[in-house]
């Protein structure tokens, strides 16, 4: 399976006052080029390091085709207004929430990345995009986004394709991992339980399987 780059995306600390007063890194710059090393992006930072950032959610993707569902719901933003707005580092075409797995391995540029977890989106979505309701929406219809570990360093350009080049795991999609063990809360435990013994899953989302599984 092949798809493309959107657009890529670094951020830094900033001070976002629209909605509320808070330090965050949510607001990113479109760049043409990203400096990918195994525990971080050059040019890129986590200000809340408990629930961003590490060795398991180096880089964030986020489908272009959610910015579009966006502006269906929200039709006084604008296009230009909301790209890199969600903490993404790469908005991609073609992949999204139901055909991305826990495990995929994408060949993109010179790296190679290992899907990890989905993005648990927070309050601060509707600073970065300074709309209140979309966190709201994005975690009611899934448009979450996902995160990936880096098994090889490299530099992507905006002109590169990704490549699909394993999916050991076709059923545990971000969608199906998001609805299990975050909106169900661990009602269907037999499916924790598999979710959890995935060997690519995320630090943080294997600690959130044996909570609901204790």
């Amino acid at each position: 399976m092949q798809a493309k780059i959107n657009n890529l995306f670094t951020g830094k600390p900033k001070i976002l006052t629209d909605i509320k007063k808070i330090t965050s890194c949510i607001r990113k710059s479109n760049v043409n080029l990203l400096d990918v090393k195994k525990d971080h992006i050059s040019n890129d930072q986590c200000f809340d390091l408990k629930y961003h950032g590490g060795s398991d959610r180096v880089v964030h993707f986020y489908p272009s085709e959610n910015y579009h569902a966006i502006l269906e719901e929200f039709p006084n933003l604008q296009y230009k207004q909301i790209q890199g707005r969600i903490g993404e580092n790469i908005s991609t075409e073609k992949l999204n929430e139901k055909n991305v797995s826990i495990g995929d391995i994408f060949s993109i540029g010179e790296t190679i990345l290992e899907i990890t977890e989905p993005r648990n989106p927070c309050s601060t979505i509707d600073v970065g995009f300074n709309q209140k309701g979309i966190l709201k929406f994005v975690y009611q219809s899934n448009r979450i986004g996902w995160f990936a570990r880096v098994l090889k360093e490299g530099k992507i350009s905006s002109t590169d394709t990704i490549d699909k080049i394993e999916n050991p795991n076709p059923k545990f999609t971000i969608d199906y991992v998001f609805q299990k063990v975050v909106k169900e809360k661990g009602k269907d435990k037999d499916s924790i339980s598999l979710i959890n013994q995935l060997p690519q899953l995320s630090k943080r989302y294997r600690e959130d399987c044996h909570k609901i599984l204790s």
